[in-house]
């Protein structure tokens, strides 16, 4: 760790405090706002100090209710979701002194726009923090939508996190099966340790559950409680040549596909569509927090910095 971590580490310790029911198995909240770059512009140009401003620690609001915060939480929220890092270290305070594991982040691992699985970018903006010892042993932190953080353990919240995860934390477990396997293990086992969290950007605050829960985990398919995505009926389709022009989610979790017939086969940037590209789509939609999908060239301090999303 660089001493740059280091300080932002400790001065963001410094500030956890324990939840009523104690950190063996209640919620620490966690204040970021000391180390929040708040000079960070965002989409609509304006810093990430004038959101929190304008929001003055209000919450998301319903759908129906406060348009102008919805937009400025939708600003602010993918600025912010990286902070997450303190979370980590907050839960590395409470490990016993004889468990000297180094965790590594998985998200990490992946140099941003290159070819990666779908799920690497929510680890890499650690909308799901991932770390592993690269011997089979992950620790997961997981968002969990609850808004109860009742006394007593947050361990059911923790159980509701992972079940909610699972159709993303499936993916990850099986190729991490396969690393192990090519490494020389036979038919691994991963040792899962999953905490929930939940993130009050407004007010530049975690909550973690210090209690988690474990799990062995050796079969990565379906949970069954809906269909899985039916890869090889987007290939027939995206084969097809035509246009698409929408899809709609039917009552048993079937996705159907729209288009129409055009007399040129639709490309991106001069290749054909691939399930790969619908993927990337997919995931701008699932983890696009309160905004909606779109690209932007961000302004910045210097043309060489600006961001492309």
């Amino acid at each position: 760790m660089n001493a740059h971590k280091q300080r932002w580490v400790i001065i963001a310790l410094s500030l956890a405090v324990v939840g009523s029911s104690g950190a063996a198995d209640g919620w620490i909240e966690i204040d970021y706002g000391s180390i929040l770059d708040r000079r960070q512009l965002s989409h609509s140009g304006e810093p990430v100090g004038v959101l929190l401003d304008r929001l003055a620690g209000r919450p998301v609001p319903e759908v129906d209710q406060r348009p102008a915060d919805r937009v400025t939480h939708g600003l602010l929220g993918p600025l912010v979701e990286p902070y997450g890092f303190v979370i980590s270290d907050a839960l590395d305070s409470l490990r016993k002194a004889s468990d000297d594991a180094v965790f590594v982040e998985v998200g990490s691992l992946w140099l941003a726009g290159g070819i990666e699985p779908a799920w690497v970018e929510l680890l890499r903006s650690r909308h799901m923090i991932v770390e592993s010892d690269g011997e089979g042993r992950l620790r997961l932190i997981l968002p969990w939508t609850g808004t109860n953080l009742a006394e007593g353990s947050s361990e059911p919240a923790a159980q509701e996190a992972f079940d909610a995860a699972w159709p993303v934390l499936r993916h990850l477990f099986a190729a991490e099966r396969r690393r192990l396997e090519q490494s020389g293990q036979t038919d691994p086992t991963l040792a899962i340790v999953a905490h929930a969290y939940t993130h009050e950007p407004a007010r530049s605050s975690f909550r973690v559950g210090s209690k988690g829960v474990q799990k062995a985990i050796r079969m990565t398919g379906p949970a069954g409680r809906r269909p899985p995505l039916d890869l090889r009926a987007i290939e027939r389709f995206l084969a097809s040549g035509m246009q698409l022009e929408g899809a709609r989610l039917e009552s048993d979790g079937q996705l159907r596909w729209f288009g129409s017939q055009t007399d040129h086969v639709p490309t991106l940037a001069g290749k054909p569509i691939g399930v790969a590209d619908i993927a990337v789509a997919y995931r701008a939609v699932f983890h696009g927090g309160q905004a909606e999908p779109y690209m932007s060239l961000d302004r910045a301090y210097a043309p060489q910095a600006a961001s492309v999303n």
